[in-house]
């Protein structure tokens, strides 16, 4: 307002303070309804909200009347000046502080309402939470209830009946979830402009457990099928696999007593026919290994599943007798090599066969050490690990072939007198009879000796590697076990951390209850201090006896030191902001007075509580 216009009217000098003191506060009032957020579905940050904006109103209809004698005031001030300069300022001032009073009042009474429809928006879904939590813990209760075994078909057939009513339950108990997910996304539409962390939050935590709840009510469902299937045909196959043994026994009877006729070594076209024979027998025992193996495999979970019922002890019995079975039958089946062999074609067959032998053993010892080195990761070492059980079955599978091969080439160089030795090795120089003898004899035994040192070499071999395999797998489940708990709890404090409202948004008078929550947060995080220790000695263990770290090891390792110092820091950071705003704008402060007064006036008060104005 010109000074000129204030020194012609001096009664608008009181006006103009009055008018200035009432926008200030207005305007005041507006910032501060403006900034004012609540958290949604949180009940009692809500009513609070509310008695606030009520007491508010209530503050705005107690300054009515001095909007109304300001009114009255200006109305005399244009009565009583004929300048027509002073007389449209103050009817632009009073139009101005009127609207500025309406839209105050009507943001008020708005925000007073949408409080409430939030207040029972809010209600509607908590209740809707609740009862989807309380599905959830019935699953889990249902889940966590089921006991494993024992697979007998009944118990199996009891246990699908059981998982097909959950899932017939949880069809119908979707309906909850759905509900509180539709309530929660109206909540998340309407009210986006104020704190809808803890709706998201709650929301998303029990979608996830709902996900995880038909994942593994699924994958129960799946593999009890799966095992009843199982149970159902096993006895079947072990039956035909049973009677096929007994045929291929009492063929195996047959060609072993042929072979243990005396002169055999002179009938040639007989042992060529026995080795015909024989070939077909061996044919049909490798055609069966596969299903002797799924037989042994199977029969071995389901007796896992039996463990102390009269079932199992009978089904131990016809396992134990089919193992006892097969075993002799491979070996009948070497022996008659053994000794078709050795009463057939000179020593060049023995001599192919321990090369043949040498050869596979290298392979062996190459492909073993290909395996190596061990992963990183525990699925990585559990892949290893089931590829190194089906390398060893390939060993106790080749075992009967190479120790028959040995045990033949000893009868062969038994049973052999000299002088047939010097009749089946020729040399291309003339040498004596004895020389020739010994020469085969030697080649022979330096092949044999060969062949058994590298079989021992490579069972050492492979029982080294797996011994490394079993000790990475030990630790590296320990890591992941360890990880998975320190992220857990690392995710609960940074949900809590998540749920934090600006510090500019909160209340003042709730400064000092956020502060101690914070401290209290503080104090229960600083165990994890010990799981992030403890998840690093373990990572550094696994490198100091060699094993590398796999990238998503490594990812996961940095990923949780990290939003470990994170979480620290941001913990710190939230104590020191509410400390600065408690000091700033707690009850000892003076930040009120600020803005009682007009610039370049400053209100101040001093240390013996007498307020005083500065310029």
């Amino acid at each position: 307002m010109p000074s000129t216009l204030l020194l012609e009217v001096p009664a608008l000098a009181d006006f103009n303070r009055a008018w200035t003191e009432l926008t200030d506060w207005l305007a005041l009032l507006d910032r501060v309804l403006k900034s004012q957020r609540v958290m949604v579905g949180d009940l009692e940050d809500i009513n609070e909200m509310i008695i606030k904006q009520k007491a508010t109103l209530q503050d705005l209809e107690q300054r009515r009347p001095q909007l109304e004698e300001l009114i009255t005031a200006a109305q005399n001030l244009k009565n009583k000046t004929s300048n027509q300069e002073a007389r449209t300022i103050i009817t632009d001032r009073i139009e101005r502080i009127q609207n500025q009073w309406d839209e105050v009042q009507e943001h008020l009474q708005n925000r007073r309402q949408q409080l409430n429809e939030m207040l029972k928006d809010s209600t509607q879904w908590l209740e809707a939470k609740d009862e989807a939590e309380q599905v959830l813990g019935q699953a889990r209760a249902r889940l966590d209830s089921w006991k494993e075994g024992p697979y007998t078909t009944d118990a199996v057939q009891k246990k699908i009946k059981e998982t097909k009513q959950l899932a017939k339950d949880l069809r119908q108990w979707k309906i909850n979830v759905d509900v509180a997910n539709d309530l929660a996304l109206k909540l998340l539409r309407d009210y986006s402009a104020d704190d809808t962390r803890k709706v998201h939050m709650i929301t998303e935590n029990i979608n996830a457990s709902w996900a995880s709840i038909q994942k593994r009510v699924n994958e129960r469902e799946a593999a009890l099928e799966e095992t009843y299937r199982l149970l159902q045909q096993f006895p079947l196959d072990l039956e035909k696999f049973l009677a096929w043994l007994t045929e291929a026994e009492t063929t195996a009877n047959v060609l072993q007593d042929a072979t243990h006729k005396e002169r055999l070594l002179e009938d040639s076209k007989g042992v060529r026919e026995l080795m015909k024979q024989w070939q077909g027998l061996q044919g049909e025992i490798e055609a069966h290994t596969d299903i002797y193996h799924n037989l042994d495999e199977n029969g071995q979970k389901i007796l896992r599943s039996l463990e102390g019922s009269d079932d199992a002890v009978l089904l131990q019995r016809r396992l134990d007798n089919m193992n006892f079975k097969w075993s002799e039958l491979r070996k009948k089946s070497l022996n008659i090599r053994s000794h078709l062999e050795a009463s057939s074609d000179q020593w060049k067959r023995l001599h192919l066969s321990l090369q043949e032998l040498l050869v596979w053993l290298q392979l062996k010892d190459d492909e073993l050490s290909r395996q190596a080195p061990v992963g990183g990761d525990f699925p990585t070492v559990q892949k290893q690990n089931d590829v190194h059980r089906a390398f060893k079955r390939e060993l106790k599978t080749k075992e009967p072939v190479i120790m028959s091969t040995l045990e033949t080439v000893r009868i062969f160089l038994t049973e052999q007198p000299l002088e047939g030795l010097e009749k089946l090795y020729q040399e291309p120089r003339e040498l004596p009879p004895e020389e020739k003898a010994q020469n085969v004899t030697r080649l022979l035994r330096k092949q044999s000796d060969e062949v058994n040192t590298e079989w021992e070499k490579l069972n050492r071999h492979s029982a080294d590697w797996q011994r490394k395999l079993d000790e990475a797998l030990e630790r590296l489940q320990e890591l992941q076990e360890a990880a998975d708990e320190l992220n857990l709890k690392l995710r609960q404090a940074e949900a809590i951390k998540g749920s934090w409202q600006p510090v500019g948004d909160l209340l003042i008078d709730t400064l000092q209850d956020h502060l101690e929550k914070v401290k209290a947060l503080r104090g229960e995080i600083a165990p994890l201090k010990e799981n992030v220790s403890h998840v690093n000695d373990l990572a550094r263990q696994l490198t100091t006896s060699g094993i590398q770290l796999s990238p998503y090891n490594l990812s996961t390792l940095e990923d949780l030191n990290t939003r470990w110092k994170l979480l620290q820091v941001a913990v710190e950071d939230r104590i020191r902001q509410l400390h600065e705003a408690h000091r700033d704008f707690g009850p000892a402060s003076q930040h009120f007075l600020s803005t009682s007064v007009q610039g370049p006036w400053e209100r101040a008060i001093s240390p013996n509580k007498v307020p005083y104005y500065i310029k």
